[in-house]
């Protein structure tokens, strides 16, 4: 049976943390719940990679023909996905396809998401790139447990962001 998971934090350094959020809003107390130990069927991967982007290198480094643009309101490091990951650097993907993504869900969080997990494809819906975060990672960590619905793995990621400003150090204290 594999370890409980982690949580691996990358942007431009790592670092592990041994618990898992599980609050209810990013701007309120945050709550930590150590991962329980699953059995081997849910227990489908070893930790979670928070990812953030810096918003103009994922422009520089999109394909020609994709329409990437950094909007106005956006200033800062911006939410990549929180994606379930092994040591042996696999890890799962589109887990559960009966979990269909659905934007209604994210209703009390959408100013939030966007804001903070901006879509940079301007040609693109707002919310395409969290339905393929969703189907990709987010169903993994439905399966496993750790989360119980499409907004508790948006929100959980959203208090990720919050809990790991990576680009606070590098603002200007002026």
């Amino acid at each position: 049976m594999k370890s409980s998971a982690l949580l691996v934090f990358v942007s431009s350094v790592f670092f592990s943390h041994q618990v898992i959020s599980k609050s209810i809003a990013p701007q309120q107390n945050l709550l930590f719940k150590p991962l329980s130990a699953s059995t081997e069927k849910d227990n489908i991967f070893d930790y979670y990679v928070f990812t953030q982007q810096w918003p103009a290198s994922g422009c520089i480094t999109a394909s020609s023909g994709d329409n990437c643009e950094v909007p106005a309101n956006v200033t800062g490091w911006l939410i990549h996905g929180l994606w379930p990951s092994n040591f042996d650097g696999s890890y799962p993907a589109y887990c559960d396809d009966q979990y269909k993504f659905n934007d209604q869900e994210l209703l009390p969080i959408w100013d939030q998401l966007v804001l903070y997990w901006t879509n940079l494809y301007m040609s693109e819906p707002v919310d395409s790139f969290w339905e393929h975060e969703w189907d990709k990672h987010g169903t993994c960590a439905y399966v496993a447990h750790d989360v119980c619905s499409e907004f508790d793995y948006f929100n959980t990621t959203l208090c990720f962001h919050t809990l790991y400003p990576v680009g606070e150090p590098c603002q200007d204290p002026t």
